[in-house]
C-alpha cells in the first residue's frame, strides 16, 4: 500500500508540474552586438572584438508548495549561467524572475582565427524581490552571499599561450561583502595529440556550511604505438587528505582493446552507516578490466582515452579546441 500511495503522489505531482509549466508565462528578451577591429601588436596582426549583451527575464511568482521536491537544486551562476532562463535544475520548481543581466566579452584572435585571449564579465540585477525560497515551504536555498539586488560578478578568462600551453579560469565574486563565492583555474599542457597534462584548482565558499578547496592533476601519455597511460590524483586542501586516485593502462590494436585500471576515491554515499568509526568517509577501492571489440560498425577508428578521463568524481574539463 505504501508503494502504491507513493507512486500515486508522484503521478499527481507530475501532473501539477505540467500544469504549472503550461500556465506560467515567461518573457525573455536577449540581445547583443559585436564590434571588431584589426589590431597590430608585437609585430603580429590580430582581430579584437567587443561583444556586449543584455537580457531581460520575467517569470511571475507562483505557489508550488503542493508539488513534491525531488531532484531540484540551484544552478551555478557562472558567466554562461547568468543568461539562463531558469535558476533551478529539474522540473519540480519554476523560479520566478524579474531581472536583467548584462555581460560583455572581449576576444583577441590571430590570423588563423584562433582565439588567443577571451575575457568575459557579467552580473544579474534584480528588479523585484528575489525568490530565494526553493521549496516555498520556508526552506531557503543558500544564496551564497547574493543579496536581493544583484548577483555576484561572474568572470571568465581564457588565454592560449601557444599551441601547447593554455590557461582558463572562472570566478564568482561578491563585490558587496568582498569575498569569492566560487572559483576555478585550469592549466593545460598538451605535449602533442596523444600526451597531455592538466593541473586545476577549485574553490567553493559554501557547500552545506563548509568551504571546499581542492587541487587535481591528471595526465595521459602514449607509451608506444599500442599502450597508453592515464593517471589522476585529487587532494582536499581543507582537510589535507586524498579524495581520488586513478591509474589506468590501455592496450589498443586494430581490432580490439583492453583497459586495466585501479581507482580509489572517497565514497559519495552520505548514509551515516557507511562512515568509519572515526567519522571519516570510507573510500571505494577497486580494479577494473574492460575488453572492447572494435570494428563491429564497419569502422576501426582509434577509441582513445577520453572515457578513462571521464571515470572520475570531478571529470575532465577539456579546453574546447583540444582534440585529444
Amino acid at each position: 500500500m505504501h508503494t502504491y500511495y507513493q507512486q500515486e503522489n508522484i503521478a499527481q505531482d507530475s501532473l501539477l508540474e505540467e500544469t504549472v509549466e503550461r500556465t506560467l508565462p515567461k518573457v525573455r528578451i536577449h540581445g547583443g552586438i559585436n564590434f571588431d577591429r584589426e589590431l597590430t601588436a608585437f609585430g603580429k596582426n590580430y582581430r579584437h572584438t567587443l561583444e556586449p549583451q543584455l537580457q531581460y527575464l520575467y517569470v511571475p511568482e507562483e505557489d508550488q508548495s503542493n508539488i513534491g521536491l525531488y531532484d531540484t537544486t540551484t544552478l551555478q551562476d557562472d558567466f554562461h549561467g547568468i543568461f539562463r532562463d531558469t535558476s533551478y535544475s529539474g522540473l519540480d520548481r519554476i523560479a520566478s524572475a524579474n531581472q536583467y543581466t548584462w555581460g560583455i566579452t572581449s576576444r583577441l584572435l590571430d590570423d588563423e582565427n584562433l582565439e588567443i585571449v577571451r575575457v568575459s564579465l557579467g552580473r544579474i540585477q534584480y528588479l523585484g524581490s528575489r525568490n530565494s525560497n526553493l521549496a516555498n515551504e520556508g526552506a531557503l536555498i543558500d544564496n551564497d552571499g547574493i543579496n536581493d539586488k544583484q548577483s555576484s560578478v561572474a568572470a571568465d578568462l581564457f588565454y592560449r599561450v601557444n599551441h601547447q600551453w593554455q590557461v582558463s579560469a572562472d570566478i564568482q565574486y561578491n563585490t558587496i561583502e568582498d569575498f569569492t563565492n566560487k572559483g576555478q583555474v585550469n592549466v593545460d599542457y598538451q605535449i602533442n595529440k596523444y600526451n597531455l597534462v592538466q593541473l586545476n584548482h577549485r574553490y567553493t565558499r559554501n557547500v552545506s556550511g563548509d568551504s571546499l578547496e581542492q587541487i587535481s592533476m591528471l595526465g595521459s601519455f602514449a607509451l608506444n604505438k599500442n599502450w597508453a597511460f592515464v593517471g589522476r590524483i585529487t587532494q582536499d586542501l581543507q582537510q589535507d587528505r586524498s579524495l581520488e586516485s586513478y591509474v589506468g593502462f590501455q592496450y589498443e590494436s586494430c581490432c580490439w582493446a583492453v583497459r586495466i585500471a585501479y581507482h580509489r576515491h572517497i565514497n559519495s554515499n552520505l548514509d551515516p552507516a557507511q562512515f568509519t568509526l572515526d567519522g571519516r568517509e570510507e573510500f571505494d577501492t577497486g580494479i577494473s578490466i574492460k575488453f572492447i571489440i572494435k570494428g563491429l560498425d564497419g569502422k576501426q577508428s582509434a577509441i582513445g582515452t577520453q572515457e578513462m578521463f571521464d571515470k572520475s568524481i570531478f571529470g575532465y574539463k577539456r579546453p574546447y579546441y583540444l582534440q585529444n
